[in-house]
């Protein structure tokens, strides 16, 4: 639409672009940061008093997926022949079950960090970025162009070769090159230094102006929404052209719903036959290239002849033909849903128009109403006439909207409709209630970006490394996973023979607490390591830092604790933190969990393990204390004034069916330290 629009009007300092290029000139400018996509220097502002006017080509953008909610991501490209290299060792082992612990242990990943050891939060991250997304280089499909050796991706309806998803292009890159030699990888092995992120929403332009043919299909909540941006005027003007002439029969033979993929292309190709016959053209819709493809191969796609296919692959010049063929009488043109949008498939074709027009066929169910409104309007335009239909395939509506597999048999036909838009009206609401966490979030990360990119122009340099950390800390954690080292402190004094209610003696039930974990949480791919000391008159460390792979040796050792001897938890538990903290590292994640009845004789020791449970650093770090049986007594207040300070989490339970949630508990946070991340 942009090139079109820009093609038809005379030189202005009007820019039709995405709303992800156009940020680059509207959000705060600094010299020498890169931006994620063209991987350019920002030039500083030179007019800072222009007023800046958003326009907005249908409405429903606003809170599409890389909109409301989202950020504008800078990234500053560093290229090293270490970065290089460990991209490839990372590239070459994607098959090997790659875990964060044993990649700090390759001679690639410590020359780089050698090199740059003042920036290891940095450096750990992206490397944990680079083991996820090299298990999924190929999503989203990209494409290689043969004549400039690049690699592109869809986007909206062309391709773009400046899109970059994270470090899966690298490895895309590294793909290519296995075939087609080492001269394609110049300037694409790079670390990717995330430098800020902009809440699109915070563009905050003087003005916001907008034409839209989906206003009426808002909901109230899309309403509130563009209300805070600033929206708050809205005029509806009739067609020129008259009444519409479409036409959809939703409570009708307009709507068909199919059980299988066989009968849902058989039913389509009897209905696109049905208008060809009729001396209809027919435009038919797919959610996915991949559904087109199946449909276009299938024994129905073959029989049909004079169609052609728009896809954001092909060419300009041969899109622009597909779409100027495509409003001619017998003509079948199979499209992707990004085509519902924007695509002028405007009919000069006078026998076609006596015939009814064209004919739209949408084979999905949109979740928003407007992308629905959009796709009818490829039809009908200018005052023409034109027809809608739908045909969908039950188990895409079950996978979608969480469905039992027969609860729309019972369903009226005539009430179809108005049942699945009930149900996307539902999940769409589920939607709008994340994109507002992730505004939250976005304006989170927006602020930090904000005082970075300040202090960086005021040249504070140590304040700025500092505020760079901090746009690391705001990234989301999610991805590959971290190996974690799992403590376990255990009382196996006398009273842990004592039976909690349910029969089990409380040292079983700790024993039967670990072994879970041991078994079900843990994981030697990831690199996990165990240890565990016992205490009663005195403290035994049984294991320190020990890998998981034989898991059975070590829940025998658990197995064979037995009760004895008196209570000292506090020497016991200043030991094992002494140790624990000993042994952290920057990026590394601990896991301690303290199992006692509380029966302390060494009360003494409360202040000084206090004030070293107050060194137990803010992240990185679980600690659980759970405190077991009918005999704590006056030893809870204890061990609730030693949870006080908020660095460790306390848990009670005097029953056996209080058991399955402490160490659920217990499971949660370690599956909560080993979250990674992904740019």
């Amino acid at each position: 639409v942009g090139n079109r629009n820009q093609q038809g009007i005379p030189p202005t300092n009007t820019v039709f672009t995405t709303v992800g290029n156009r940020n680059q000139q509207v959000i705060p400018s600094s010299n020498n940061v890169s931006t994620g996509h063209n991987q350019q220097v920002i030039p500083p502002s030179n007019n800072s008093s222009r007023k800046t006017i958003l326009l907005v080509d249908e409405v429903d953008v606003l809170f599409g997926q890389s909109y409301y909610g989202q950020t504008y991501n800078q990234v500053a490209q560093l290229q090293d022949q270490a970065v290089s290299a460990l991209l490839r060792r990372i590239w070459m082992e994607r098959d090997s079950k790659l875990n964060f612990r044993g990649v700090q242990q390759w001679p690639e990943y410590v020359a780089l960090i050698s090199k740059y050891s003042e920036w290891r939060i940095i450096i750990d991250t992206e490397v944990k970025a680079m083991c996820s997304d090299v298990l999924h280089y190929n999503e989203p499909p990209y494409v290689f162009n043969e004549k400039t050796s690049k690699i592109g991706y869809s986007s909206h309806d062309s391709i773009d070769y400046e899109m970059v998803y994270g470090y899966r292009t690298a490895f895309a890159y590294l793909a290519e090159s296995e075939s087609r030699g080492d001269a394609i990888l110049n300037n694409v092995l790079y670390l990717r230094v995330l430098t800020s992120q902009f809440s699109y929403a915070n563009i905050n332009p003087f003005r916001i102006l907008g034409v839209s043919g989906t206003l009426n299909a808002l909901s109230n909540r899309e309403k509130d929404a563009i209300l805070k941006m600033g929206v708050d005027i809205y005029s509806y003007i009739p067609s020129v052209y008259g009444s519409s002439k479409f036409s959809f029969d939703r409570s009708g033979r307009g709507i068909a719903l199919e059980k299988t993929l066989e009968s849902y292309f058989l039913t389509l190709g009897q209905l696109i036959k049905e208008k060809i016959d009729e001396g209809r053209a027919v435009v038919v819709f797919f959610e996915s290239y991949e559904r087109l493809q199946k449909f276009q191969s299938s024994a129905y796609g073959r029989q049909i002849k004079n169609k052609n296919v728009l896809s954001s692959s092909i060419s300009t010049e041969h899109k622009n033909y597909v779409i100027k063929r495509a409003m001619h009488v017998g003509q079948v043109t199979l499209a992707t849903s990004i085509f519902g949008r924007g695509t002028d498939f405007f009919c000069k074709d006078q026998k076609l128009e006596q015939n009814g027009g064209s004919f739209i066929i949408q084979t999905f169910l949109s979740l928003e109403k407007s992308e629905e409104v959009q796709i009818q309007g490829r039809t009908a335009r200018q005052g023409k006439k034109g027809g809608y239909g739908m045909i969908l395939l039950i188990p895409d509506l079950v996978d979608s909207f969480e469905l039992e597999p027969d609860s729309l048999t019972n369903i009226a036909h005539a009430d179809i409709y108005d049942h699945l838009d009930a149900l996307r009206q539902k999940k769409y609401a589920l939607h709008l209630d994340t994109m507002e966490e992730n505004l939250t979030l976005a304006n989170q990360r927006d602020a930090v970006s904000q005082k970075y990119l300040n202090v960086l122009a005021q040249g504070k340099v140590s304040e700025a490394v500092q505020c760079l950390h901090d746009v690391y800390a705001q990234i989301p954690s999610h991805g590959v996973d971290s190996a974690v080292d799992c403590h376990f402190l255990i009382d196996v004094s006398g009273s842990m023979s004592n039976r909690v209610s349910g029969g089990k003696s409380q040292l079983r039930v700790a024993k039967d607490g670990i072994n879970h974990i041991i078994s079900n949480v843990l994981d030697a791919n990831r690199g996990d390591t165990f240890s565990l000391m016992s205490f009663s008159n005195a403290h035994s460390d049984l294991y320190h830092m020990q890998p998981v792979e034989d898991k059975t040796s070590l829940m025998n050792v658990v197995n064979s604790l037995r009760a004895d001897g008196g209570t000292y938890l506090f020497t016991a538990f200043i030991k094992k933190l002494k140790q624990v903290l000993s042994t952290i590292e920057e990026g590394s994640q601990q896991f301690l969990f303290v199992f006692t009845d509380g029966a302390a004789h060494d009360d003494d020791l409360f202040g000084q393990l206090k004030a070293l449970i107050d060194q137990i650093p803010e992240t990185g770090f679980k600690c659980i204390l759970a405190g077991v049986g009918l005999q704590l007594g006056h030893y809870r207040d204890q061990l609730e004034a030693l949870a006080a300070s908020g660095k460790m989490e306390l848990i009670f339970f005097e029953s056996t069916d209080q058991i399955s949630d402490a160490f659920d508990v217990a499971a949660e946070a370690i599956v909560e330290l080993t979250s990674g991340y992904i740019s």
